[in-house]
């Protein structure tokens, strides 16, 4: 009698995954979750599956803002963030079951130039400000002046 099957994670950033990126501040970046069974198996739906984020300071895994996270297609789950604050960041996919499996990939943020910066809106972050919050679709959210 065989087990569960063995997940295994693969988190894409901004569609790749093998060397770190480098995007502007408050850009939106999508992130996407594969869970397959085994390394080279097909997709498969998992259950808890979360994405976390460990920003350059503060707290070691800030999670996504609730309801962020879409389910794609079958095993493919997305999350579009945009983060405030500048220098490496790190972003974490996982889930619990059938067996638990997690990835890691790397990413780098850097300041928005002063110069980009409209004057006559704010940017709406969270209360952390270290993102920016969005629309589902991946959309700024600012307030007039």
């Amino acid at each position: 009698m065989s087990g569960p099957p063995d997940v295994v994670t693969t988190i894409l950033v901004n569609g790749g995954s093998r060397r770190p990126q480098r995007f502007w501040a408050f850009e939106s970046i999508p992130f996407v979750a594969e869970f397959r069974e085994g390394p080279r198996g097909p997709l498969m739906d998992v259950t808890e599956m979360t994405f976390g984020f460990a920003p350059p300071v503060g707290p070691a895994i800030v999670p996504e803002p609730a309801g962020f996270i879409e389910r794609v297609s079958v095993g493919t789950y997305r999350c579009l963030l945009a983060p405030a604050a500048g220098g490496l960041w790190q972003v974490m996919a996982r889930c619990m079951g059938p067996t638990s499996s997690v990835a890691v990939a790397t990413f780098g943020i850097a300041p928005l130039p002063t110069a980009l910066v409209t004057p006559a809106a704010a940017i709406v972050t969270d209360t952390s400000r270290r993102f920016a919050l969005l629309t589902r679709d991946g959309l700024l959210l600012r307030t007039p002046a």
